[in-house]
Formats: structure tokens, sequence, C-alpha cells
């Protein structure tokens, strides 16, 4: 299988096949998840989170393919519903208090 490579100086950081194994799911460098139809070899989903700034670096789908979860190189999680196409949950890291 032949993933198109994403444009400019943008990178794959972390793949994963949905349950099902028809679809794969990648994290780039800037923060968009991309969801293919692996058969296709085609991009069939790009996700971003408006508020995003910071690298997906990894990806998992839920047992039930519903629900992918990606981690961000500021610290954030985000648990994305695939049917909606949108961000279900939003984990951020909570940095301790200085004094």
């Amino acid at each position: 299988m032949a993933i198109v490579p994403v444009s400019g100086d943008v990178k794959y950081n972390a793949v994963s096949f949905h349950p099902d194994g028809l679809l794969l799911g990648t994290a780039c460098s800037n923060g968009q998840l991309k969801i293919w139809d692996a058969r296709e070899q085609k991009n069939v989903v790009t996700m971003t989170a408006e508020e995003n700034v910071a690298a997906a670096e990894s990806i998992s789908f839920s047992e039930n393919g519903y629900y992918t979860a990606a981690g961000y190189g500021n610290g954030t999680v985000r648990v994305w519903d695939l049917r909606k196409q949108s961000v279900a949950k939003t984990y951020e890291r909570k940095l301790p208090a200085t004094t």
C-alpha cells in the first residue's frame, strides 16, 4: 500500500488500522488526522481541531471503531467521534503551579 505523501514539510508521525481492517488512520505533524481507505488508497476524511497548534504524535481506534484518540505534542489528548468527524472530548495536560 502506498500512502500519498503529505505536502510540504508535513510528516506522518503514527499510523493505526481501524478494527475492521478497511481503514487506516495517520497522525500528522501539522496536527491533522487523516483517515484512509486501505483498499482504494485514498484519503476519505481529514480532521483538524480548530484550536490545535501542536503536532499529532499518536493515533488509536476504539474497539468498536466509532472513536479515535490522538495524542498531541503539547500534551493534549483528543477523542474524535468518527461518525460526526468532530472532537468528542479533550484532555489537557495540567502543568504544576509554579511559585
